[in-house]
């Protein structure tokens, strides 16, 4: 009988340890664990650490939300979140803004339960154990980032380049600088106040915005300033080529000035213009000095 018992206890062990609930973290993974057998109310328990390992009860949950760098990509490429997000200039010229947002999501205990409660149940926007999507954690994940973060972003660049000409926001890179300053500054208040966090200071920290060029939607925009450059570009080699001919013309006039000046400086040296003639015919094998010939009966004074 005893025997018969301790197998019976065995069994009971064994099927009591099929129900519960494994869980193993990630080292980028934190978990939320709810309480909850077969006849009691589901309750929070405590926040599971990452690079942890254990077993619960029958019934329990262990919700999966992620720790560290989370990111938002904007900029259209490859496997990003969202297309470039489009706004009026100052002028009414259309921008389409690439951006990305870095950020992290608050895993202290209070913080994280308040978060899963009011957003991540709502979005399924955890993952449980073995589940996880490599390209991020959950479709609701995708939900929340789009909702929360998309739609702030939206609205923030929407008023930070109703600010700035299109030009400048196009061309300018301290005011791009600007641009992204000013994002970066109001996103994490704008995303709080949608998630309604302000009293626990935003379910996300950390934000780090990166702005590339806001483009306009416009080609025909682009085509202009592209044609603008070129005309610029010829006209500042045509500038070039003239002041090059220019030097080259004060160049020669200048040559010719100094060789002017030398020429006269060797005839001054022989006293005059005939003098110095006579030296060059000499140097050339001329003589200057041609022999004088008196004909018979033309001498001066002969009257015969």
């Amino acid at each position: 009988m005893k025997a018969a018992s301790k197998l019976a206890a065995m069994g009971l062990a064994i099927i009591a340890l099929a129900g519960c609930t494994r869980v193993s973290t990630e080292p980028d993974q934190t978990g939320l664990h709810y309480e909850g057998g077969p006849f009691s109310s589901k309750k929070y328990a405590f926040v599971v650490a990452p690079s942890h390992r254990d077993t619960f009860g029958p019934g329990d949950t262990v919700y999966m939300y992620p720790v560290g760098q989370r990111s938002f990509d904007a900029t259209g490429g490859t496997g990003s979140e969202h297309a470039p997000y489009t706004s009026s200039s100052k002028d009414s010229v259309e921008l389409a803004t690439p951006l990305s947002v870095t950020f992290e999501l608050k895993t202290d205990g209070p913080t994280l339960r308040k978060f899963h409660e009011l957003i991540g149940i709502k979005y399924s926007a955890y993952y449980e154990e073995g589940t996880k999507d490599p390209t991020g954690i959950s479709a609701g994940w995708g939900h929340v980032l789009d909702f929360y973060i998309g739609q702030s972003v939206d609205q923030t660049v929407d008023r930070v380049l109703a600010t700035y000409e299109w030009r400048a926001a196009y061309g300018d890179a301290s005011v791009r600088n600007a641009i992204q300053t000013a994002i970066q500054q109001e996103l994490p208040a704008a995303v709080s106040a949608k998630m309604q966090a302000a009293d626990v200071g935003g379910f996300f920290q950390n934000f780090e915005v990166q702005v590339q060029r806001p483009v306009p939607t416009n080609a025909d925009l682009l085509k202009n300033i592209a044609d603008q450059q070129n005309n610029v570009a010829a006209a500042q080699a045509a500038k070039a080529k003239a002041d090059a001919d220019l030097a080259t013309a004060n160049a020669q006039i200048a040559l010719q000035k100094a060789e002017a000046q030398k020429k006269a400086a060797d005839i001054s040296a022989y006293g005059s213009v005939a003098e110095y003639n006579k030296a060059q015919a000499i140097e050339k094998g001329i003589n200057p000095y041609q022999p004088t010939y008196i004909v018979s009966g033309t001498a001066p004074g002969n009257t015969k």
